[in-house]
């Protein structure tokens, strides 16, 4: 995040290969090449959906915008230390 730009990167962790569309159903691709359907919300629409949101808090006004940021910010560095 800068002034002039905003960036999301979004990250799955699946221990094998996954394959799925826009829309619809993902599943995992086992070694023997039979799929596995992973029961969890679509990850191309999670990444749409944050997207949005992350569009919407940049529209917000810049006081809002940056006291959000940096609660996050704090907030992930917490976690981040917690885990170590």
């Amino acid at each position: 995040m800068t002034e002039r730009c905003a960036g999301l990167i979004e990250l799955k962790a699946f221990n094998r290969p996954v394959e799925g569309g826009i829309n619809g159903e993902w599943s995992l691709v086992l070694p023997d090449g039979s799929r596995k359907k992973i029961h969890l919300p679509n990850p191309h629409e999670q990444v749409v959906q944050r997207k949005f949101a992350l569009s919407d808090e940049v529209r917000k006004p810049v006081a809002v915008f940056h006291e959000r940021m940096t609660h996050i910010a704090k907030f992930r560095l917490a976690a981040l230390r917690l885990a170590v």
